[in-house]
């Protein structure tokens, strides 16, 4: 039957190789679509718990002559478009430094994969004890966008209304195109004290400001030969804004 068709229609072999090949065609789509397109499973919050497993690079430092070994990793946040060194162990713990991050937010935690109760840490339950001012061992750093200092200004003024913090000046960081900068009281003319905050970073480059990593101030220290180390100004220093 097949020959006969192929006999008295010579162009059937011709239209059915074109429809096998559009076959082909919708199905390798369908298949690239599936497994390349992000998936969200049902039930699953959109939430990264990122434990910190790249590669750390060995280095050292020197604090009172104590020299200690430490292990860092570089974090790189896709999320939010920045990077910042990391030690890969932390004081008084046997659970990892986590970064805790979620895209829907504007606010980053980072805290031992492990509470002081034995508790495996979320971004949900850290973020819960800290709206309802209670103790847990982490460090928050939010990240806006701002096209310019005016929306930098606005931002900080939302940011601190119960206090009443206004921006101050702008202080150049050296070697660095980003910016610190002070805050002000409601009248402008004495500094404004915001115990939480111990690091802020405003870049007009990447039209980005970084707020915050305070609360707790242990968080950043490691075991060392005679003590403890406070490795908070290293990790601070490292911090970069990213595409």
């Amino acid at each position: 039957m097949i020959s006969l068709l192929h006999l008295r229609f010579p162009k059937y072999n011709q239209i059915m190789k074109k429809y096998l090949t559009l076959i082909i065609l919708i199905v390798l789509i369908g298949l690239a679509v599936y497994f390349i397109l992000p998936r969200q499973q049902e039930g699953v919050p959109n939430q990264q718990e990122i434990y910190i497993v790249e590669s750390p690079v060995a280095s050292s430092i020197t604090q009172e002559g104590d020299k200690s070994s430490i292990l860092w990793t570089k974090y790189h946040s896709s999320i939010y478009g920045f990077s910042i060194d990391l030690p890969s162990e932390i004081y008084d713990t046997s659970a990892p430094l986590t970064v805790f991050e979620k895209a829907d937010t504007q606010t980053i935690y980072f805290a031992p994969a492990v509470n002081a109760d034995g508790e495996r840490n979320t971004y949900a339950s850290i973020d819960s004890k800290r709206q309802n001012k209670e103790y847990i061992r982490a460090s928050e750093l939010t990240i806006q966008s701002v096209s310019d200092q005016k929306e930098l200004s606005q931002f900080i003024q939302k940011y601190y209304q119960n206090i009443g913090c206004i921006l101050g000046n702008l202080i150049e960081i050296d070697g660095s195109e980003d910016y610190s900068f002070q805050f002000l009281d409601a009248n402008g003319t004495d500094l404004c004290f915001t115990s939480a905050v111990i690091f802020r970073r405003y870049s007009p480059k990447y039209q980005k400001v970084a707020i915050g990593l305070g609360y707790s101030d242990d968080l950043f220290w490691i075991k060392s030969d005679t003590g403890t180390v406070d490795l908070t100004d290293r990790v601070l220093g490292s911090f970069q804004f990213e595409k």
